[in-house]
């Protein structure tokens, strides 16, 4: 019994002065695992598909996100209800495109749990166009001066809330922004260089991409249709940016007459991010204008 005793009392010494010897190492462990047990996980709501996926390109599969709405016609008549907010009361951002693209936002955002829930509005900052009855055009991400405004707002928001990884999200942003340079710059200094070319947008919704590429880019109102359609001088070739066939289709084939190129422009894709929809636009712009940008 003695024995037994004896030999307890020497484990028991053994393991006491293990712990002074050894107790950085244990301290580490526990606050490696604690640390990453804190690293945050957000829970991102977008309210339409290609804001999603310009934050799914920032945050990859780090933090789960989700959207509400994918179609601009859904966006357009959409309304809410009490499960809705409580969805999104439960998410530690809500990020939207604008007031004037989401009309319904801001009295959603009023009935949110603000407490919890993290607001970004990507239009924060981005240089706003109007029409002429006074009401904000929506589509600023036509411009990609304004699109790195609104990537810059969600990367911001990220960083604030994840700061262990602020790095991470910031290599990011710089990736998304080289990327676009990369692929586009070549084809919209050509677009830009064509000399003595008049551009012109058939409607507000593509005041912003218009002057992206041409700052002296006019609406093409009815007073200007007629007055092309009217001149007698031979008149240098213009284009005309378009969305919908049945805002030109009255005087399509008359400009052509007088040298107009028409070039359908896409302000929205619910299933494109709106870089890619933005380089998109580009492209085609560009493959439209070859035969243009050579005789000059």
């Amino acid at each position: 019994m003695k024995k037994v005793t004896f030999a307890l009392i020497i484990i028991n010494l053994i393991m006491f002065i293990g712990l002074f010897i050894f107790p950085q190492t244990v301290v580490s462990s526990k606050v490696d695992h604690a640390s990453k047990e804190r690293a945050p996980y957000l829970n991102i709501m977008a309210s339409n598909k290609p804001t999603y996926l310009m934050i799914k390109k920032l945050v990859k599969d780090r933090h789960n996100v989700e959207f509400l709405l994918k179609s601009q016609e859904e966006i357009k008549n959409y309304t809410f209800n009490d499960d809705i907010v409580n969805n999104i009361s439960r998410m530690n951002l809500f990020v939207y495109s604008s007031d004037a693209f989401e009309p319904w936002a801001k009295e959603l955002i009023s009935n949110l749990d603000k407490g919890k829930t993290g607001i970004i509005d990507l239009s924060r900052g981005t240089k706003g166009l109007k029409s002429s009855d006074g009401k904000q055009i929506p589509y600023y991400w036509m411009d990609f001066d304004n699109y790195k405004i609104a990537l810059f707002n969600i990367k911001s928001e990220l960083q604030t809330d994840d700061l262990d990884n602020r790095n991470y999200y910031e290599d990011n942003y710089n990736d998304i922004v080289s990327k676009f340079e990369s692929d586009n710059s070549k084809n919209v200094e050509n677009i830009r260089k064509i000399n003595g070319t008049t551009f012109y947008y058939a409607d507000n919704t593509l005041e912003y991409y218009s002057k992206y590429l041409n700052s002296k880019s006019d609406i093409l109102d009815s007073e200007k249709v007629s007055k092309i359609i009217t001149e007698k001088k031979d008149i240098k070739p213009f284009i005309v940016f378009y969305e919908k066939d049945e805002t030109i289709e009255s005087y399509k084939n008359s400009l052509i007459t007088k040298g107009a190129i028409f070039i359908k422009v896409n302000t929205y894709n619910g299933d494109k991010e709106f870089a890619d929809l933005l380089t998109e636009n580009i492209n085609n712009t560009y493959n439209s204008l070859k035969t243009l940008e050579e005789s000059n």
